[in-house]
């Protein structure tokens, strides 16, 4: 990765579709080198990861972005990282040896844009699908049915209050094993401080960034869960920032009670595969049982009562 640090001229090799005319095969795009199933990022294009991710089914994914030459982003302390036009973020979601999917997130002139790549039976390459059927998926014990997003889909998660942007690309949750620096000395940041604070790892505060991850999104005033009254947004300002205890209504409970996480409907909407309860209510068929259990842990920890709002 630090090979090509600040070395704008080597990464020409991609081939960025910033129209509406996209490649039918990934391999297009030239983001991998050589055999496309070995995911060899081209020169220019990084891989990256995060501290948290969004739960997906429990897949593997590789990250990378890329950026035109002459072109890179701006560090912001809060928020997401602001990103140039004509960046490429790339995420392969994978079962052991299995690639399902490749998501393509582009940032052309007029916004941000999801493309989705589907791996084909051999493995050799994945082909451009606006409208892709689910998969049958066994991984760790499991069996189902992996649903694979529409170009339409994207935008259920991707736009909305929070700078109708890509997911999770935040100097929080890039910040681990001097990944920001290592973006800086790629050219693809300018700004980053010489000491960047890291996330905190208290449980208080790994709880919180993985609701902001898996759940802001939609309830942050203004995204699609803001009829619920549940906003679900870290302000490290406000410690009780995150919603808690929305007001009782008529034959429902409360959605977080401190110290009693089998009653809270927090929990219940996430051990839930209902499509009518389930949240997420999109991205994954199966409990994310780590997050449950973070979660669960979270709130039985949790002091206080119910306050009024």
């Amino acid at each position: 990765m630090i090979a090509f640090a600040g070395c704008s001229n080597h990464r020409s090799g991609v081939q960025a579709h910033l129209d509406d005319h996209y490649p039918e095969k990934l391999s297009e795009w030239q983001l991998f080198t050589g055999n496309q199933h070995e995911l060899k990022p081209n020169a220019g294009v990084l891989p990256y990861s995060v501290n948290t991710a969004l739960f997906s089914n429990n897949a593997a994914k590789l990250r990378t972005v890329w950026m035109p030459p002459g072109n890179h982003g701006s560090y912001r302390s809060d928020g997401p990282v602001d990103l140039p036009v004509g960046t490429i973020l790339s995420k392969t979601f994978s079962f052991g040896e299995r690639r399902v999917e490749t998501r393509l997130y582009v940032h052309k002139q007029n916004g941000w844009q999801g493309i989705t790549y589907v791996w084909t039976h051999n493995q050799d390459d994945a082909v451009l699908d606006v409208t892709p059927a689910p998969t049958r998926v066994k991984w760790n014990g499991e069996e189902f049915d992996y649903d694979i997003p529409n170009v339409n889909q994207c935008k259920t998660c991707h736009e909305g209050p929070r700078d109708n942007g890509p997911l999770g690309i935040t100097a929080r949750n890039l910040n681990r094993d001097g990944q920001l620096q290592q973006w800086a000395q790629a050219g693809y940041l300018t700004g980053v401080p010489a000491d960047t604070p890291k996330p905190g790892d208290s449980l208080d505060a790994r709880a919180r960034e993985y609701i902001d991850v898996n759940c802001a999104s939609c309830h942050i005033v203004g995204g699609r869960g803001t009829k619920s009254g549940v906003f679900l947004t870290v302000d490290e300002s406000k410690p009780r920032s995150i919603g808690i205890c929305k007001p009782p209504q008529e034959g429902k409970g409360y959605d977080i009670i401190p110290g009693h996480p089998g009653q809270s409907v927090l929990i219940h909407r996430m051990e839930s595969l209902d499509r009518k309860v389930m949240m997420p209510d999109v991205g994954h068929s199966v409990v994310d049982r780590d997050g449950v259990k973070l979660i669960r842990e979270w709130i039985a920890k949790m002091p206080g009562i119910c306050p009024a709002t």
